[in-house]
């Protein structure tokens, strides 16, 4: 077994335990959706960050430490955390979008 292969199986856990942390992270957080002068505060690098404990003026660690996501994946590689809470981020607002439509027809 190569060092590449082991450090990565130590830095990328279960995608399908991320995903749903994610999942279960912007359902509790949807209001930060909502946009805030420019753009959403929510986004898939914050998510990234919080879950890796990186703070942030948007996302103090005095604040989201308390949050059970806060460093939650601080193990995981950023680049991996930050792909899949783009991929869910955009799973979400389309769903949420094909559920608003439904309601309307």
């Amino acid at each position: 077994q190569s060092l590449e292969s082991s450090v990565q199986k130590d830095t990328v856990p279960n995608n399908k335990f991320i995903s749903r942390d994610i999942r279960v992270f912007i359902q509790g957080n949807k209001h930060l959706l909502q946009r805030q002068k420019v753009a959403p505060l929510l986004t898939g690098r914050a998510i990234a960050r919080i879950m890796q404990g990186i703070s942030s003026p948007a996302y103090p660690a005095s604040t989201w430490a308390r949050n059970t996501m806060w460093e939650r994946y601080m193990d995981t590689d950023f680049e991996f955390l930050l792909k899949a809470a783009n991929r869910e981020m955009i799973w979400y607002l389309t769903n949420k979008a094909q559920t608003q439509q439904n309601v309307v027809k």
